[in-house]
């Protein structure tokens, strides 16, 4: 069982929210999404994680609503994915039950179309398809993250289901005369009589996370024999496109 220093981790994610912070621009933060993946072999010392990654959150934004969503795998490290909101702009984020002979395209165009803020200015789609209604919001959101790749795609050419609709979205977007730069999908398993889903539209600077990984190798010991956990990969801000 390896053990992650408390007070590294609060440095290194108040490291990454600063750069994060001065990188958006938001004249308002509305509120931070956290995504933790954690190792079943990792331990910090010293409070909740809740109460950890809150300490370094707030010590850049100031009070504003967090919201922490955990997944536990495999393995000896923490690895966080932080967003903000921007308290300014508006809300666009929907979520239908579709049928399942319904169309994702075109719901999907009609909807993120109304969104449309002016000629030349480009969005980042994120669609959240399957699971449950929760599942599918959560993975719209984190579809965002993902690399924008769409013009390597298109490129070499569509492999699955997944990189097919996000061809056909972006090219039903220029159709209907809406700007996208990317259009990132996540999807889960469902009943087979709903199709839940998501659809989040960000610009730019919504898409932009910071990204903190602690690796779970144990690289020196204490005074009391007990492993202690350094970070090599210093907490940054990764911007995809």
């Amino acid at each position: 069982m390896n053990i992650i220093e408390t007070d590294d981790l609060i440095r290194r994610i108040g490291h990454a929210m600063h750069e994060l912070c001065a990188s958006n621009g938001f004249a308002r933060i509305g509120g931070c999404s956290v995504f933790a993946t954690l190792g079943m072999d990792v331990q910090w010392g010293g409070g909740t994680l809740a109460r950890i990654i809150e300490a370094g959150v707030l010590r850049q934004t100031g009070e504003v609503p967090i919201e922490i969503y955990y997944n536990v795998v495999q393995g000896s490290g923490i690895d966080l994915r932080i967003a903000l909101t921007d308290g300014d702009a508006p809300g666009r984020a929907l979520l239908k039950m579709l049928n399942p002979s319904d169309s994702i395209v075109d719901w999907a165009v009609q909807a993120a179309s109304t969104w449309h803020r002016g000629q030349g200015v480009e969005s980042v789609l994120g669609l959240g398809i399957g699971g449950n209604p929760e599942l599918a919001m959560r993975m719209a959101r984190m579809a965002l993250f993902e690399p924008h790749d769409i013009a390597q795609v298109m490129e070499r050419g569509a492999h699955g289901w997944l990189e097919q609709l996000r061809v056909e979205l972006m090219a039903a977007c220029a159709v209907a005369g809406y700007p996208v730069k990317d259009v990132l999908i996540d999807a889960a398993p469902t009943h087979a009589g709903t199709k839940p889903v998501a659809l989040m539209c960000g610009d730019l600077a919504a898409s932009r996370f910071a990204h903190v990984v602690l690796t779970g190798n144990p690289v020196r010991s204490g005074a009391d024999g007990a492993q202690r956990v350094t970070d090599p990969f210093p907490g940054c801000v990764r911007e995809d496109g």
